[in-house]
């Protein structure tokens, strides 16, 4: 099942340090889709997004690359990165972490967050047509202070997204 398998994934803590980050949503993506079973809307731009929940709950941020600094500023972000397993693939993380969760120790930070992940196809000249998004409302960012070093995980309990192209009019 697809939440098993990102739950593994995540359950294993995500590491994002990768040089080869993005700072804006590749072409390929960008535009509005429509999960047709919950009815929830994600809508990207090169600089932006947005995603509307099933409830109405709005999700709305900048793309601003995360950054060990941002998060432990608790700034949300949105990350694109290479994904280390499949060259044919990318990975999508976007962070919105709860500052008032936040707790230190031994040199370690950790904040509760809002994490939205996708594993993308390499962005290509023709548009996505479908992404498949996984939500979790009860994320961790732990930042290592001592090394600069950041993970983000996320439980099973991830709520899915099957996302597919709303045609542009005109």
């Amino acid at each position: 099942m697809r939440i098993q398998s990102f739950a593994k994934l995540t359950l294993s803590v995500l590491v994002l340090a990768f040089a080869s980050a993005c700072v804006q949503i590749p072409e390929s993506y960008v535009g509005s889709y429509l999960d047709p079973v919950s009815g929830a809307k994600l809508s990207l731009l090169s600089n932006q997004a947005e995603l509307l929940e099933p409830s109405g709950r709005k999700l709305k941020g900048k793309v601003k690359a995360l950054s060990f600094e941002r998060l432990l500023g608790g700034k949300s972000g949105i990350q694109i990165n290479n994904n280390s397993k499949d060259p044919k693939k990318v990975e999508l993380f976007w962070v919105f972490p709860r500052v008032e969760t936040r707790k230190e120790a031994a040199g370690m930070v950790w904040l509760e967050a809002e994490v939205i992940y996708a594993l993308l196809d390499n962005p290509e000249s023709k548009k996505a047509s479908r992404l498949e998004v996984f939500q979790c409302r009860n994320g961790t960012v732990l930042l290592d202070v001592k090394n600069s070093d950041w993970q983000i995980g996320c439980p099973e309990t991830a709520s899915y997204y099957d996302f597919h192209r709303i045609k542009e009019e005109g």
